[in-house]
Formats: structure tokens, sequence, C-alpha cells
């Protein structure tokens, strides 16, 4: 008899594997989040990119973008066609030109049925070899001239090889396909959201996930079973919906499937969609996760970040000691979505490996930020907090008097930065408060006789 119930064990395993997922479904509240990339310049436009296996070990990219024509000359007169210019540039590590694409548009006006806005949607697909890429993109208005454009880089990844899960493509519109379209999937037309930014607005409220399993174990012959796992989770990492299907039948190796994420009644903001699959014959799981707005309105952009004085503040206080003068200059300079644009590409830069779930920098910055409002008095303000954030944890610490004049607390701080380099902070006012006073490292204040200063 053929095996037509998945083993207790693998569907077990399932569910202790959902609920226990790593810490990639929690993020730092309002910061962490990886949306799509926005264009810079005098034309504004979304991008986003979703790998999914491509022939003979390629990978399929597939860039989908959107941008409101309002911005063109001629969206006074609908009659009149628009004229998009589209330059792509895909690049390797290695500066080798992976695809050159230069294509004309001329577009009739249709109703964007998720923000009522008048806008354009297109999705490029291309082929390339797995590694890191660089994404270069810029779209342009025929009539004034206006152009937007934007740079990206990340990591193509290899799914050819073994279990895998493409990227999670989200979409507001689902259909049937009538004729040719380069949204189609499976007979359906997926129509993705480049902004990742869904209205509430819509009475449905209803948000589709795609997605691609690849390499499961199947045998024509034999009845097997994958199950799959997803969870939404809000800024604060709160659950705000689950769902599992313990056992579904395989039908191939490889498979799509759409789900629905129930979005009605959660509060405009940011979420993460985590999902995981688990072959029930093998046991290998494999995940993927997406950052998606809710916005309360036919918004084009949503808030990612709540844009308060205050917090315009302390946004800069996270990022003043690692920023550069000129990109604390401009932080002040932009209007509250410029400053919010400004902080989601400063972070998307520091990112050490573009093109996967974390922000390893990210992540290690605000460990340290933590740890500096918790331990240091003055908090962020204080030179200990600056030279922490800097260079993080010191090699050594002393904290004993150098000369018995010195009637006051002395910490010296020892990193390996170059050679040993040491940092010397006196609690001047007895409070507990220490100020930095002498530093052997040149981009420091140097003061080789602070003792005689200090010197009762």
């Amino acid at each position: 008899m053929k095996k037509r119930l998945p083993d207790l064990a693998a569907c077990l395993l399932l569910l202790v594997a959902a609920r226990s997922s790593p810490a990639q479904e929690l993020s730092p509240p309002g910061v962490a989040f990886a949306m799509p990339s926005h264009s810079s310049g005098a034309l504004a436009f979304f991008a986003d990119i979703c790998q999914f296996e491509g022939r003979a070990g390629t990978t399929a990219l597939e860039i989908s973008y959107a941008v409101d024509l309002s911005q063109f000359s001629s969206h006074s007169s609908p009659s009149q066609p628009l004229v998009l210019d589209l330059d792509l540039l895909l690049r390797s590590a290695q500066g080798e030109v992976l695809v050159a694409a230069h294509e004309k548009k001329s577009i009739a006006l249709a109703r964007e049925q998720e923000g009522g806005v008048f806008s354009f949607l297109d999705l490029k697909r291309y082929e390339v070899a797995p590694g890191p890429v660089t994404l270069q993109m810029a779209l342009r208005d025929s009539a004034s001239g206006r152009e937007g454009s934007l740079r990206r880089e990340f990591v193509v990844r290899d799914l050819s090889r073994g279990f895998s899960l493409s990227d999670l493509m989200l979409s507001a519109q689902l259909q049937k396909a009538r004729g040719k379209s380069v949204f189609e999937k499976g007979g359906l037309v997926v129509v993705p959201l480049p902004s990742r930014s869904f209205s509430l607005a819509d009475s449905l409220s209803q948000l589709f996930v795609y997605f691609e399993i690849n390499h499961l174990q199947y045998a024509p012959a034999e009845t097997s079973f994958y199950g799959i796992h997803y969870a939404v989770h809000d800024a604060h990492g709160k659950r705000v919906f689950t769902n599992t299907r313990a056992q579904l039948p395989k039908a191939g190796a490889n498979s799509s499937r759409i789900e629905k994420i129930p979005v009605a009644g959660l509060p405009p903001g940011h979420y993460r969609l985590s999902l995981q699959v688990i072959d029930l014959t093998t046991q290998q799981a494999c995940s993927a996760s997406v950052d998606f707005a809710c916005t309360s309105g036919p918004e084009t952009v949503a808030r990612v970040l709540t844009m308060t004085p205050e917090d315009m503040q302390k946004y800069f206080d996270q990022i003043k000691y690692v920023a550069s003068e000129r990109e604390r200059e401009i932080y002040w300079q932009l209007s509250n979505d410029g400053k919010q644009s400004f902080l989601l590409e400063f972070w998307k830069a520091k990112d050490p490996t573009p093109g996967t779930p974390e922000n390893e920098f990210m992540l290690e910055h605000f460990r340290r930020l933590a740890y500096c409002r918790e331990k240091f008095s003055g908090g962020l303000n204080s030179d200990m907090a600056r030279i922490y954030i800097k260079y993080g944890s010191p090699m050594e610490v002393s904290r004993e008097a150098f000369d018995a004049k010195i009637n006051r607390p002395v910490e010296i701080w020892t990193y390996a930065l170059d050679g040993r380099r040491e940092f010397v902070f006196v609690d001047r006012t007895g409070d507990g408060h220490y100020v930095l006073v002498h530093s052997n490292h040149p981009a420091e204040y140097s003061n080789p006789n602070w003792m005689e200063d200090y010197a009762n």
C-alpha cells in the first residue's frame, strides 16, 4: 500500500521548526525593514527584485518597477501617449556587463487598483549566473527630460543546487490570464507590488504571496508531501497572523504556490512575512521573508518611521557617530519623507552582505547603542558612547590611578587598531560622567600632558 500520510514526527518537525524560527522574523522597531529601492533625482519610482530558479544553472531576476505618471509633462491629457525611456544595467563584481537594456515605451494611462493613481507598472526578467551583482536603473520622461535613477548591490542566489525556496513576491491583483502577459505565472496574472506598500482602503484588504519551491524529493510512483508555515510580525516583533499547511501533496520536484495573506484590521505600519517550507520526505527545511507596508489610504509611499521632531533627533542620534560629516549635513536639509528615504538607503549601504535577510552591521550597531544607553552616564551623547559605537568593545580596560596627585577616577580603554591605541577618560566632576581627555588614535583628541592638567 502506498503511504498516504506523512510521518507524525515529520509533521511535528514542521510545527516546531515554524514556531522556533530564528530571529530573522524579529527586527529592531522601525529601522530593520528591507524595503524596495526608491529612486533619487527628478523622477520618482520604485523597483523591487525577486529571484527564482532559471534555466541551466542560472537564476532568474524579476525586476519590477512602478512610476507615478502624474510626474510626466503631459499627464493632464490622457489621450496623449507618454513616452518613458528605460535604461537598465547589470554588472558582475568583476565589472562584466551581464545585461544592458534600453527601451522606449509609449504608455496609455491605466488606473492602478492599489492606489487610484495613474501609474505604470512593468517587469523585466533576466537569467544570470549566481554571484554578487550591481543593478543600475534609470527612467526618463522623454518629453521633459526629467529623470530618476537608482543603484543597488545584491547577491544573486544559486537556486539550482538542492532544496531551495525562491523570494516571496507580493501581489494585490490576481486574475486568470487571458493572452500573453509579463506577469503570467501558471495561467494566472500575478501583478507585483514594486513598492510593497498596500492600501488598507480597499475593503477586501487581501494580499497574495507567490513563491516557488525547488528540488523537492519526488518519485512519481509514490505519494509524498511537503508542508508550509507562514507568519506575519509587526514592527515590534509581535505576531499578528500565522497559518500552517501541514501536508500538501507533491505534484513534482518543483512547485509554485500562491497564498492569501489577510491584512484586514491591521493598523497602518510595517510588517514582515516569514515563510518556511519543509520536505516531509527528507525533513529538510528552507525559509524566506519579505517586508511590506500597510497604509490607511491611497498613498504610493508608506511611512516607515514616525517623524515627530523628537523622532527625527532620535534617528539622527542613532547614526551620527557612523555617518560622515556630509551625510549629517544632508540629513537635516531633507524633508520628512526625504529623511526616511535617506535612513533606508544609509543602512542599506552599510550592509556587508547585501541580498541576505540580515544586515549584520546594523544589528551590531544597535547592540552597541543599547549597551551605551544602559552603561554610560550621558547615554549616547557621552564620549564613552561615541568611542564604543565607533570602535566596539575595548580589548582592555584599566581603572587604576596613574598618579596619586590625580584625585579623580580615570579609565583607559585599549584597542588593537593599527597598533595599540589608548583612550583616556576622566570623571572630572565625580558624577560618573567620563570625558575623553587623550588618545593616541590619529582621528581623536590628543593631549599627552593630560595628567598635568588634572594634577591637584
